[in-house]
């Protein structure tokens, strides 16, 4: 299938620069009260939200279809949350809720020293160097990621 303009746009370095740049700019750091709150809290319930969401919707069962032969929705090597020491039930997405409200109570104080630290060194302004950093780390990690977000079953183990 052949790649649309807006799908070439949507997924060239340039635009993830962009992106990247634009967020680095935003000084999420500084933010204080219920902005603060919003923060760290937004995230963490449409995380949660999503998790509880999948949770109720189960596996995707494959459909049946002359071309291809009947599979269980687990392969018999599988193993489930439960079965692996992990939260399930309720617990799951409130543990997801509060692993990302953390992360992004983290990121809001890192963003907030680097501000700092960058003011320290002499930066006229350190949030065009936070842009810059950001755009780049961006893109790197967009170039690393495969087009789809899909790889291959055996990357993981090449890649360590």
């Amino acid at each position: 299938m052949e790649r649309s303009r807006v799908q070439t746009v949507l997924r060239s370095p340039v635009t993830a620069a962009v992106v990247g740049g634009l967020g680095g700019l935003v000084p999420v750091g500084r933010a204080t009260g219920v902005l603060r709150a919003v923060l760290v809290g937004a995230p963490a319930a449409l995380v949660a939200t999503a998790v509880a969401v999948g949770q109720r919707q189960g596996p995707d069962e494959p459909s049946p279809s002359a071309a291809a032969p009947a599979r269980s929705p687990r392969p018999a090597d599988a193993v489930l949350p439960a079965e692996a020491g992990l939260p399930s039930g309720a617990a799951l997405p409130a543990a997801a809720a509060v692993l990302t409200a953390g992360v992004q109570w983290l990121a809001l104080a890192l963003d907030r020293e680097a501000e700092a630290f960058l003011r320290r060194r002499g930066a006229a302004h350190p949030r065009l160097v936070i842009a810059a950093v950001s755009a780049v780390l961006t893109v790197l990690a967009a170039r690393a990621d495969p087009p789809g977000g899909r790889r291959a079953p055996g990357d993981l183990q090449k890649s360590g």
